[in-house]
């Protein structure tokens, strides 16, 4: 709600200030940066947060589900289709007004984004995810590849203190969990530092589901190891929609 305020009150000066502007070429750059940061503004509140629509992909194996972050939706192209939009007429505007400083902002924002944020965030969807079998959960990141028996792992716990917005705690004996290598190495944070059974550090945000939902799931699960042996797609994703009331941080 705060964001989506702060983009219209720029969308609100930006307009006040385009009144005086005669030029219709300037003025058009200067209406599309309005509509887009107005946009921007007014969609923030709108649309649904990613997990409130958790996205669960079915497998070839028998009650075996993967939980993959759901990039590519409306609301992620919108966002683009805005931002890009902004830049473009901002480029426009500072090429116009021959104003260097702007130029140059403008463009390390665009270099950022487009060789830091995007890229990261694409890496994040392609191989982020969260499979739950009848027999193991598969953490599965760039950074981690775990694997925990159901039947070897002792607790799931809420760590409200972790950073990315609350973390998950997995007590299980490290000879039983399985570490494949991956490019990256997992964040001093995800993994015990002076323990033989945890806690690793799994971030529900990752994969675009409410952090209680899959709290409680993961332990639901834990507890009835007969209903993993008979669990539906839809019954998971039941599961893991959040309550009306929930607003994505860990209780």
């Amino acid at each position: 709600m705060i964001i989506g305020i702060l983009f219209l009150a720029i969308a609100a000066i930006l307009a006040l200030g385009g009144f005086e502007i005669q030029e219709l070429s300037v003025r058009l750059a200067t209406v599309l940066a309005i509509i887009s940061i107005g946009a921007m503004g007014i969609s923030s509140p709108l649309f649904a947060p990613a997990w409130r629509i958790p996205q669960v992909v079915t497998t070839n194996h028998p009650h075996t589900f993967i939980l993959r972050y759901p990039f590519f939706t409306p609301r992620h192209l919108f966002t683009m289709l805005c931002i890009t939009s902004t830049f473009t007429s901002g480029i426009f505007l500072s090429w116009r007004y021959q104003q260097v400083v702007p130029a140059v902002c403008i463009g390390g924002l665009i270099a950022v984004f487009g060789f830091g944020v995007l890229p990261h965030a694409i890496r994040c969807a392609y191989f982020g995810r969260l499979v739950l079998s009848p027999d193991h959960i598969r953490v599965k990141t760039h950074r981690c590849d775990w694997e925990f028996p159901w039947t070897a792992t002792t607790s799931f716990a809420a760590d409200v203190t972790s950073r990315d917005g609350g973390a998950i705690d997995v007590r299980c004996p490290a000879k039983a969990m399985t570490s494949r290598p991956t490019s990256h190495k997992p964040l001093d944070w995800w993994t015990p530092l002076k323990s033989d059974d945890g806690p690793w550090k799994i971030v529900p945000a990752m994969w675009g589901v409410n952090p209680n939902s899959l709290l409680s799931t993961l332990n639901h699960l834990h507890t009835h190891p007969k209903h993993r042996t008979t669990l539906s797609a839809g019954e998971l994703t039941a599961m893991l929609m959040p309550s009306t009331q929930s607003d994505g941080s860990m209780r």
